[in-house]
């Protein structure tokens, strides 16, 4: 995974990120990146917050504290693999959590219990 840490910097230094992008590729880390630019490097260049997923990456592994209160647009070529990352980030209650693949569409709201 690639992207929190500029994420976590950002709202450690009381700067607001409400939005992120998460994205589950289907390439390893150490492949030459498809994208043009480095997820680390979107903020500073005053982008959307963005992150990979990868295919090396273990899902149930992952760390989504940072997404805690955002809103999260998640999409993903693998419907099977993405699916499995929107139940892992619903754990760490998002305030919405849009997901994407080329057959499904779903928006999550996280409620608080009263």
């Amino acid at each position: 995974m690639r992207g929190q840490k500029s994420i976590l910097d950002n709202r450690l230094a009381n700067i607001p990120v409400t939005s992120v992008w998460v994205f589950v590729v289907d390439f390893d880390e150490l492949e030459k990146h498809r994208i043009f630019l480095d997820p680390e490097k979107m903020l500073e260049l005053e982008l959307r917050a963005e992150v990979l997923i990868y295919l090396n990456d273990v899902i149930a592994r992952l760390d989504f504290r940072f997404l805690v209160a955002t809103t999260v647009h998640l999409s993903g070529i693998d419907a099977a693999r993405t699916l499995a990352v929107q139940r892992r980030i619903k754990l760490f209650s998002p305030s919405l959590l849009i997901t994407a693949t080329h057959d499904y569409f779903n928006i999550y709201e996280y409620l608080e219990a009263a």
